[in-house]
């Protein structure tokens, strides 16, 4: 199975302005991205946007180079593994700004990898300077 990330799109992966697009959250993007390209991990948008909103939030993501394998739904191996589509859209790791306690579990994970039971995480300076930046930028902009 491959390891999935279910990420937020107002308040996560850009500034919340909703129903408008706010501004990106360039190093989350670089991040996403960095682990979809370097490690094979899966990307789900996940967004209480639906409609002509959705299809904006999913062209912007693309505009940045942000592609997913999925939008506000199962992977088909999940779909597949659980003998149907739930509503919750499964996960190993769930990026969004109003998940509590996120920043920090992952800063650290992201320092220290070695201490990391979720999986193994090697990255270079340069990549871990992005995921600190991503985190930071997260957790000093909450919602209004």
């Amino acid at each position: 199975m491959s390891y999935i990330i279910a990420v937020d799109f107002d308040g996560t992966l850009c500034r919340n302005q909703y129903p408008e697009i706010g501004e990106p959250n360039n190093a989350l993007i670089e991040y996403l991205k960095m682990r979809q390209q370097k490690m094979g991990h899966k990307l789900i948008l996940w967004t209480c946007r639906v409609g002509d909103r959705l299809e904006q939030a999913v062209d912007w993501c693309q505009d940045r180079g942000l592609i997913f394998d999925a939008v506000n739904q199962n992977l088909p191996e999940i779909v597949e593994s659980f003998g149907g589509d739930c509503r919750k859209v499964f996960a190993h790791e769930y990026i969004d700004d109003r998940n509590s306690g996120m920043g920090n579990s992952l800063i650290r994970c992201v320092c220290d990898s070695s201490k990391s039971d979720t999986f193994d995480l090697k990255l270079n300076e340069y990549e871990r300077m992005i995921v600190i930046s991503a985190m930071l930028e997260i957790l000093t902009h909450p919602p209004a």
